[in-house]
């Protein structure tokens, strides 16, 4: 009827992966005895689970051959020593306007498979992502247990820029070159457009001009990022013509009238001037003319393109006054002389110039001299010169007339 003497030891356990542990009556029992031999050990608690965790009590009942009974008591600590889960998740992040992105473990961590602990995050990194880093990356959180079991996981996260470029345009003003065009680049009309990573193109259109576009037009500069985002803006590009034409002069002959004028045309002296673009108008100075100006003029030719912009050329215009001969002779009547002979001078038949510009002056005529061989009708030549030196002539009828009486002698006989 003696009863068995129960002797317990503690004993520690560790919860495996699902959170369980088993103890069996021999870990508990410390040399328990009985006066003759013990039958049966029997633990009250020998299956521990994470609400045990720290020090739990069990109780060991000892059962001998005859059915006694006694019992101990141990106390049982159970620990946790299997690190923690914790789930990652992969997550998409957008760099700001400075191109900085930066993430919290929150973003991260997506719980944990842990059956026991609580699981926390600690950190991640990296964390703080820039432009360099567009694309794809790894990042590792570290998380902890109640307990103090520490492990990480592994996420990609995914960085981008989606923002535009910010635009900023500048005017500006551009020549036409001699061939009458001209052309812009980006850069010209960017005014230090920006990114928050970079610019990776700038474009601008329309970016060739010639004279149909002299004025203001309007163009678009595109910019695109590193990352294929676009912007816009526009501009006023003022495109000007400020070369003058080339001015080519010829020189020119003219004939006064019988009024003693002459007029010349901007056409007469231009000899094909030409314009980057066009030629909108000629102009000559002086273009009237008279007697006074017989001889060397130099006149100015001045060539206007249609901005306005002038150039001049000078050349010689030779003034030519030819006398109308067929109005410059006369038919004159001279009568034979006692002798049987006349004599007549260029002036006998010379009638005057008729023109406003004179200085035509009867220099010989031919033949001058008549007997009585030349009774009746003769024609005679004669030759001007004018105040240039030019000679001319004009023919006249001289008639020869014999209106003096015979002698007549008588002799005795």
């Amino acid at each position: 009827i003696t009863p068995p003497v129960a002797v317990c030891q503690n004993a520690s356990v560790l919860l495996n992966a699902s959170g369980t542990a088993s103890l069996t009556p021999a870990q508990i029992n410390n040399e328990s005895s009985d006066n003759c031999s013990i039958n049966n050990l029997v633990l009250s608690k020998s299956v521990f689970t994470c609400i045990d965790l720290g020090q739990s009590t069990t109780t060991l009942t000892v059962t001998d051959i005859a059915g006694n009974t006694a019992t101990c008591q141990a106390t049982v600590s159970v620990g946790f020593l299997n690190p923690p889960t914790p789930l990652c998740q992969n997550i998409s992040v957008n760099l700001d306007a400075v191109g900085t992105a930066t993430i919290g473990v929150n973003q991260i961590f997506n719980g944990s498979t842990d059956v026991c602990l609580t699981v926390v995050p600690q950190s991640v990194l990296p964390n703080a992502f820039n432009c360099s880093n567009i694309g794809t990356n790894t990042v590792t959180l570290n998380a902890i247990d109640a307990v103090g079991n520490t492990s990480t996981c592994q996420a990609t996260v995914n960085v981008s820029d989606i923002l535009p470029p910010v635009m900023s345009c500048q005017n500006i003003t551009v020549n036409l070159n001699a061939s009458g065009n001209a052309t812009i680049t980006p850069a010209q009309i960017n005014n230090n457009s920006t990114d928050n990573c970079a610019i990776n193109n700038l474009n601008v259109l329309p970016n060739t001009f010639n004279c149909a576009n002299i004025g203001n037009n309007t163009v678009v500069l595109t910019a695109t990022d590193e990352s294929g985002n676009t912007a816009t803006c526009s501009a006023i590009v003022a495109v000007a013509d400020n070369l003058p034409p080339t001015a080519t002069c010829q020189n020119i002959s003219i004939d006064l009238d019988l009024t003693g004028n002459a007029s010349i045309t901007p056409a007469q002296i231009n000899n094909v001037s030409t314009d980057n673009c066009a030629i909108s108008n000629l102009s000559v100075l002086p273009n009237a003319f008279t007697c006074a100006n017989i001889g060397n003029n130099t006149v100015t030719l001045t060539v206007t393109d249609t901005s306005g912009n002038t150039a001049t050329c000078q050349t010689n215009v030779f003034v030519v006054f030819t006398a109308q001969t067929d109005e410059l002779c006369q038919n004159i009547t001279v009568f034979l002389s006692p002798s049987g002979s006349a004599m007549i001078l260029p002036s006998d038949v010379f009638i005057g110039s008729t023109d406003d510009c004179g200085g035509i002056s009867p220099i010989s005529v031919f033949p001058n001299s008549f007997t009585c061989s030349n009774i009746g009708d003769n024609v005679v030549t004669l030759t001007v010169n004018d105040i240039l030196s030019n000679t001319s002539s004009c023919q006249a009828n001289v008639v020869i007339a014999d209106n003096l009486p015979p002698l007549v002698q008588c002799q005795d006989i």
